[in-house]
C-alpha cells in the first residue's frame, strides 16, 4: 500500500487529508493508525523485543525501598490494673445523746480535728448532781448503822442493863416476899381474897418486868443478830450502785468522741433540749481512709484481700505534683451493680499527714496475682492492617549483602505506652530482630529494602 499525504489543506478549507492509489483519506484516523503500529512493531528504534523486558527487569530490580526499623524488644512485665477510686471514711458515726438534757455547751465547730475521749457537747448536770448528793447522805447513813451493829452493844449501855435488870431482880423478889405473907393471911382469914389477889398481880407483873430486862441484856451482850447485819450489808450495797447510776448519768451529758476524726456536720445549738436518741453531730475517722473501686468482672477473680495497690492524688502542674500511698485490698464485696457489671472493692490507706479528704478522687494501680508477662514489644507503628491479616516486616540478610524484608503475621497484645505486644505463631519473631516502622506501606514479599534510620 503506497501512502501519499500532503501537510497543507486543500483550497476549499476541507480537513487535512491523505492521498491514495485509490483515493483520498481522513487525515486524524491515519495518524493514529500509524502510531499504533510504530509502537506495536517487532522491530522498533533503539532495542529489539527481548530487550526491552530485561532492561526494565534490571532497572526495577536495583531501586530498594527506603526504610526505617527499629529492634524488637523482649519486656518483662507485671500487670497492672489501672482505674479511678473515691476515698470513704472507715467509720462515720452520728452522735446522739444517750439521756435527755438541755445543752449547755458546744465545745467545737465543723471540721475541727478532734481526739478519742474530747467532750464535743456538754448537757446539764445540775439536777443529776442534787439527786447524787442526796444518795451519798443516805448511803452514810446505812454505812453508820451498819458499822454500830458489826461492833455490838457498848460495855458502858451493858453495865447500865445490868444495873437495871437487878433492880427488877429486887423488885421481883420483894414483890413474891409480899405475896408469901399475904398468903398465909388469907389463908388464916386475916385478908381478904381481893387483897390476895391483888398481890399476886404485883408479883406476877414484876416478874414480867424482870424477863424484859433479862432479855434485853441478853440481847447487848450477845451482840447483833446476823441476818440483821446482812440487811444492812445489802441497803449500803444497793445506796452505793444509785450513786454509781446517778454519776453514770453525770458522765452521758458529756458527749465525747469515740475515736480520732473530723467534725464533719453539727446539728445540735446551745439551749437545744435533747431526748435520748436525737443527734448532735456527725464524725469520720481522718485515718486511715478507704479508697473504693469499681472492679470490672473480667479481673475480680485476679484481685484478692491483701493485693497491693499504689494510690495517687493528683496534683495541680510541677507546682503541686502527684502524690503516691501505698495502699491493700481489706474489703471486697461479692455484690456487683447489675447494669455495669463492676464489683466494689476497698483498699485501707494510712493518711496520717491529712492530705485525703473523703469523697476524693483519687487513681488506684492494683498488683493482681499472676505470674510475670514475659512479651515480644514493637512500636505501633511498624503493625500493618489489612481485611485479611495483621503482618509487621522483619528485616532478614540475603544474597550478595542485600537486605530483605519478610512479612510475618502476628496477633497484637497489650499496649504499653507506644509500644503493642506482639504474638507470632507462623515465623519466629526473636529480641533484636529488626522490624520496619516506617516505609512498610510501600513492601512487597522479597523486597529489598536500604535502612536510613535505626530507631532507639
Amino acid at each position: 500500500m503506497i501512502f501519499v499525504f500532503s501537510l497543507h489543506p486543500t483550497r476549499d478549507a476541507g480537513p487535512l487529508i491523505f492521498g491514495t492509489a485509490s483515493g483520498k483519506l481522513p487525515f486524524w484516523p491515519v495518524l493514529l493508525f500509524l502510531f499504533l503500529f510504530f509502537l506495536t512493531s517487532p522491530v522498533a528504534p533503539g532495542f529489539t523485543a527481548e530487550e526491552k523486558p530485561e532492561a526494565a527487569k534490571e532497572k526495577d530490580k536495583d531501586k530498594d525501598v527506603l526504610v526505617t526499623v527499629t529492634a524488637v524488644e523482649r519486656k518483662s512485665l507485671d500487670p497492672k490494673i489501672a482505674l479511678p477510686g473515691t476515698v470513704l471514711p472507715v467509720a462515720i458515726t452520728q452522735l446522739a445523746a444517750e439521756i435527755g438534757g438541755r445543752v449547755d455547751e458546744v465545745l467545737f465547730t465543723e471540721g475541727d480535728f478532734v481526739k478519742k475521749g474530747q467532750v464535743l457537747v456538754q448537757l446539764r448536770t445540775v439536777p443529776f448532781e442534787l439527786e447524787r448528793d442526796h444518795a451519798v447522805a443516805e448511803k452514810n447513813r446505812v454505812a453508820a448503822t451498819l458499822e454500830e451493829l458489826k461492833n455490838g452493844t457498848r460495855p458502858e449501855v451493858i453495865a447500865a442493863g445490868l444495873a437495871v435488870t437487878k433492880q427488877a431482880e429486887a423488885r421481883l423478889k420483894l414483890a413474891e416476899i409480899e405475896l408469901k405473907r399475904i398468903e398465909k393471911l388469907y389463908k388464916e382469914g386475916v385478908v381478904s381474897i381481893n387483897e390476895y389477889d391483888k398481890f399476886k398481880a404485883l408479883a406476877e407483873e414484876e416478874l414480867a418486868k424482870y424477863n424484859e430486862k433479862k432479855a434485853q441484856i441478853d440481847e447487848m451482850i450477845a451482840g447483833p443478830r446476823v441476818e440483821r447485819i446482812k440487811q444492812e450489808t445489802a441497803t449500803l450495797a444497793a445506796a452505793q450502785s444509785r450513786i454509781e447510776m446517778i454519776e453514770d448519768k453525770i458522765a452521758r451529758c458529756s458527749m465525747t468522741a469515740p475515736f480520732d476524726g473530723i467534725v464533719v456536720k453539727q446539728q445540735a445549738e446551745v439551749g437545744f433540749w435533747l431526748e435520748p436518741g436525737d443527734p448532735a453531730l456527725v464524725l469520720i475517722t481522718a485515718t486511715p481512709v478507704l479508697v473504693e473501686v469499681h472492679l470490672p468482672q473480667f479481673y475480680f477473680d485476679s484481685v484478692d484481700l491483701g493485693t497491693p495497690a499504689k494510690v495517687t492524688l493528683e496534683g495541680r502542674g510541677s507546682d503541686s505534683p502527684n502524690k503516691d500511698y501505698k495502699g491493700t485490698v481489706v474489703e471486697k464485696i461479692y455484690n456487683g451493680d447489675a447494669v455495669s457489671r463492676t464489683f466494689p472493692i476497698r483498699i485501707k490507706v494510712d493518711n496520717r499527714r491529712n492530705e485525703i479528704a473523703s469523697g476524693m478522687l483519687l487513681q488506684v494501680e492494683l498488683q493482681p496475682k499472676g505470674a510475670t508477662s514475659h512479651k515480644m514489644y514493637i512500636p505501633k507503628d511498624a503493625i500493618v492492617r489489612t481485611p485479611n491479616e495483621t503482618h509487621v516486616w522483619i528485616i532478614r540478610s540475603g544474597q550478595k549483602n542485600q537486605m530483605t524484608a519478610d512479612k510475618i503475621e502476628v496477633t497484637p497484645g497489650t499496649a504499653l505506652g507506644n509500644l503493642i505486644s506482639i504474638d507470632s505463631s507462623k515465623a519466629p519473631i526473636k529480641p533484636g530482630d529488626l522490624v520496619v516502622v516506617h516505609g512498610n506501606e510501600r513492601l512487597r514479599p522479597g523486597a529489598t529494602v536500604k535502612i536510613v534510620r535505626e530507631l532507639d
